[in-house]
């Protein structure tokens, strides 16, 4: 079971399994306000988008900023999940490992100016004892699947650098180097024309902290549709 240290256990309000610690994005509100997270997802599976690197939500969200979106990061540990699934019988998660990319090494956006991004989705039915502490476990398959693609994109130990940085994530000094991180990310980022179309986004890319620079995929690693 996935459970940062950092974190009280009196602030704890989702527990679930995954190799890595997972980061929403949710709007800026005040005490006794409805909560409104990122979302993504057609008709029937829209559902909240669940970043794997605490980095790729940090980068979003500074460059949402630039185009009148506000988000704040948390852990997933910190917002009922639960008693969503249980509002609404079941709910889907999205969750993110990458963002897209044009054959010119341009991060692609969509209508809004907001970076686009691959995901898994992953659906979490009705649960068997409603109101009873609940532990999510996500697949350890699509894990699996982001590590063969960040490694096809020139980053086979990714997965050591995004636990690392995940770190830094659940603190105050750290939340500050992560964000001098993001900020060196999108100064070194190169990015395509506002609602690209969908069959230039050839690519996947991530940041490397330690090369300081974006390693993209080759459109083969587009080939295979994500399950």
């Amino acid at each position: 079971m996935f459970t940062h240290p950092s974190i009280p256990s009196d602030k704890i309000l989702t527990r679930y399994i995954a190799p890595f610690g997972l980061t929403a994005l949710l709007r800026p509100s005040k005490a006794g306000q409805p909560v409104e997270s990122l979302w993504v997802g057609g008709e029937g599976e829209c559902g909240i988008v669940l970043f794997v690197s605490a980095l790729d939500a940090e980068i979003y969200r500074l460059h949402a900023r630039t185009v009148g979106e506000e988000w704040v990061r948390h852990p997933l540990e910190t917002i009922g999940f639960q008693s969503t699934v249980e509002h609404l019988g079941q709910a889907w998660t999205h969750l993110v490992f990458a963002f897209n990319a044009n054959a010119s090494r341009q991060l692609t956006l969509d209508q809004c100016g907001c970076f686009l991004h691959p995901c898994f989705p992953e659906r979490f039915a009705p649960l068997d004892t409603p109101s009873e502490p609940v532990t999510f476990r996500f697949r350890s398959r699509l894990f699996e699947t982001m590590e063969h693609h960040w490694t096809r994109i020139g980053e086979p130990n990714y997965a050591q650098t995004i636990n690392k940085l995940n770190r830094l994530g659940t603190t105050k000094s750290g939340a500050v180097e992560l964000r001098e991180l993001a900020e060196r990310a999108l100064s070194a980022a190169s990015l395509g024309p506002v609602g690209e179309p969908r069959h230039e986004q050839t690519d996947w890319t991530v940041f490397s902290p330690g090369a300081g620079a974006w390693c993209f995929g080759p459109n083969q690693a587009r080939q295979g549709a994500l399950h």
